[in-house]
């Protein structure tokens, strides 16, 4: 049984090659599904032309045409939501693929580890496992697909992650998205 809430996310994000099926015409029925898998529920979803955004019972999904950003907390099971996804999609369309875990708070109430994970999506897909940070600590575990990818000029990713960070610096960040649409759904 958990202490307290595990907070520490789990996240996968997904690359199709170009010219192949968009991803959101799988609509709203597949994506639930997918979250399901992972033993999560669609709250809410917003859309604009570019991106369908899913509030789900813990954390997100981001639907593009090519792209997936599918993040979850708690003692969801996010490898089954990505086995489920990668059972549904042409290998060879995959461009790139990331599956991380933070180590967490209470690792004794996840229903896997981050190697069961890794198990069990290597016989799916072939990747190859890192590790950043002190594992007695604050550290990342992810796989990446072994496949050669060449990022477009303009592709640019920036994860941060912060932890403790006191209330001045906070602050800082309240105004970085002032135009950003906030799904305001309260927990």
């Amino acid at each position: 049984m958990t202490t307290g809430f595990e907070g520490p996310e789990k996240k996968f994000e997904l690359l199709l090659a170009p010219g192949g099926e968009s991803l959101r015409e799988r609509g709203h029925e597949y994506w639930s599904s997918i979250v399901r898998a992972a033993g999560a529920a669609v709250l809410s979803q917003i859309s604009n032309q570019k991106v369908d955004a899913y509030l789900l019972s813990e954390s997100s999904l981001f639907v593009y045409a090519r792209r997936l950003v599918m993040i979850t907390c708690g003692c969801t099971t996010l490898a089954s939501a990505l086995e489920k996804l990668l059972r549904d999609t042409d290998p060879a369309a995959i461009q790139s693929l990331i599956f991380e875990r933070k180590n967490e708070n209470f690792p004794h109430a996840q229903l896997s580890r981050f190697e069961d994970d890794l198990e069990r999506l290597a016989e799916l897909i072939p990747c190859t496992a890192v590790e950043f940070g002190n594992p007695e600590e604050d550290c990342i575990k992810l796989f990446h697909l072994d496949k050669r990818h060449n990022a477009s000029p303009d592709d640019s990713t920036l994860e941060l992650l912060m932890h403790d960070i006191s209330a001045d610096a906070q602050d800082g960040f309240k105004d970085l998205f002032d135009k950003a649409i906030v799904d305001d759904y309260v927990f």
